[in-house]
């Protein structure tokens, strides 16, 4: 069994794919050293703070009320 055919099958034993990366075309390019810090989602009384913080917060007590009653069933 040649090399891309063992890749072909371990890719369908996962229902995945390959896909060609569009960053394999370009010379010497590491796309995770263009990520840069993300101010919104970092700091606790950021933006993130402001809004993403609430709704987690929000969802993690509805989550923990919906445990509590199934435990009660």
């Amino acid at each position: 069994m040649s090399s891309a055919a063992r890749q072909d099958k371990i890719l369908e034993e996962e229902s995945w794919q390959f896909v060609k990366n569009a960053f394999w075309d370009i010379n010497l390019s590491d796309p995770c050293q263009t990520l840069s810090w993300d101010w919104m989602h970092s700091y606790v009384h950021g933006l993130g703070g402001k809004h993403i913080l609430p709704q987690l917060q929000e969802f993690l007590l509805q989550s923990q009320t919906l445990a509590k009653k199934a435990d009660m069933q």
